[in-house]
């Protein structure tokens, strides 16, 4: 299994802390955030992976080919400043072999070994897995809503108090999907819409009824997405 991360993001909200270098690479504790996932995927035994650089790029691959012990496919997001994380994937897609499964990451989520390693080991019929922590959500977050164990609708618009959970940004995804990811990503492509983010494909998926995506429920299990200052703070208390 490998693993994709997506990192390039300028991650302009936080910029007074990041002293110009990616988001990705903000320390925490002795390592950085994007060095947490590293080491988790190395402890589960993923040792293939295919980080997506962009907003300073020449730093993230060198920390990348300095820290990581396993095979790292390098791929750089020219349009990084006026696309999102679906454009992003879609340059990932040809570094990853039709019959792969792959854990799909944000660069900016960190999260506990046991948090992946639930992701991992569930048993699944669909082959697309979310993790997914049931809390009260608020706009910025990528919410979803649930039923009988399968994610009916995933984004950021749905108010908060009909979500279910939030997603991480960590998924589980089987090969037989990449197909209709690629699909939709590049429909979306042709019509214009370069800003979507990756979920905008999976809903289509399921609005298609192409793939049912499982939860993972990691709720009480320690992760955090890094947006803001406050989250940066929640991450060290929980991982420095």
């Amino acid at each position: 299994m490998k693993a994709v991360i997506l990192a390039a993001g300028k991650g302009s909200r936080i910029s007074n802390l990041t002293g110009g270098g990616p988001k990705s690479l903000l320390p925490l504790g002795d390592t950085t955030l994007l060095g947490h996932s590293l080491r988790n995927f190395k402890t589960l035994g993923i040792d293939d992976i295919v980080v997506v650089t962009g907003y300073q790029r020449n730093q993230l691959a060198e920390y990348v080919r300095r820290e990581w012990p396993g095979r790292a496919e390098i791929v750089y997001n020219p349009h990084f400043a006026s696309t999102n994380v679906l454009y992003s994937f879609w340059l990932a897609l040809p570094h990853i072999s039709p019959n792969e499964d792959f854990v799909f990451l944000h660069a900016d989520t960190v999260f506990s070994f046991d948090v992946l390693k639930r992701l991992i080991d569930q048993e699944s019929q669909s082959g697309m897995v979310f993790a997914v922590d049931r809390h009260p959500c608020e706009e910025e977050e990528m919410k979803v809503q649930v039923s009988s164990g399968h994610v009916t609708h995933v984004n950021k618009q749905m108010p908060g108090p009909s979500a279910f959970g939030e997603f991480l940004g960590l998924a589980r995804i089987g090969a037989k999907h990449q197909q209709n990811l690629r699909r939709h990503a590049e429909q979306l492509f042709e019509d214009g819409v370069f800003q979507a983010f990756f979920e905008l494909a999976v809903q289509r998926m399921i609005d298609a009824g192409e793939v049912q995506v499982e939860v993972c429920d990691v709720t009480g299990h320690p992760w955090r997405e890094v947006d803001f200052q406050e989250d940066y703070e929640a991450a060290k208390v929980l991982f420095a």
